[in-house]
């Protein structure tokens, strides 16, 4: 069992981390090797494979939903759960990037801070839209900026963190379900 628990945390550490290096690299190599013109590939890139990353750990949970002693096979940690709700909004956060770099005038604001900046921005953005306290600057304005947005609030926020991470894991998979009782 502890086996089991501790795989589980390392992994979901391993996930969350390899997400924020992923970003943090690939935005200073941007801004370092001054490729002003590779902005939006490199949004979307990120985006994308974050996204991708992110749905299939999603899924992934899910489908351990339907054992019959989930907590047994794929246990989880407070901390888990917590690495597993950043790495979504670090997700919603290089989706937000790329619709705003998509999406938004060239002549807004937003191009004039570098990628780093940028990216950093947007995570932070989504991850206040998740955890449903709002926004630190300025609201989504293009329809791309709004569908992340409503993205991140809805699905990051209400039902993934809410309903299926707080409630159905930690009420059915936490490793306390784990420990034998006499």
């Amino acid at each position: 069992m502890r086996f089991y628990v501790f795989a589980a945390f390392w992994l979901d550490l391993g996930h969350c981390l390899g997400i924020l290096i992923q970003w943090i690299v690939a935005s200073l190599i941007v801004d370092l090797g001054k490729f002003d013109g590779a902005h939006k590939g490199v949004a979307l890139y990120l985006a994308v494979s974050t996204l991708g990353v992110n749905f299939y750990r999603l899924v992934r949970s899910f489908s351990a939903l339907g054992d019959a002693r989930p907590g047994q096979n794929n246990p989880e940690t407070v901390l888990g759960l917590w690495l597993e709700i950043v790495a979504q909004a670090q997700g919603w956060g290089l989706a937000f990037c790329a619709a705003r770099e998509w999406s938004l005038d060239d002549t807004d604001s937003f191009f004039t801070d570098p990628f780093l900046h940028k990216v950093g921005n947007s995570v932070f953005e989504m991850s206040l839209v998740q955890a449903g306290v709002g926004w630190a600057a300025a609201a989504p304005y293009t329809l791309a900026e709004r569908i992340v947005a409503w993205c991140a609030a809805y699905i990051g926020g209400i039902f993934t963190v809410n309903l299926f991470l707080v409630s159905i894991v930690m009420a059915r998979r936490g490793w306390w379900e784990t420990v034998p009782t006499k």
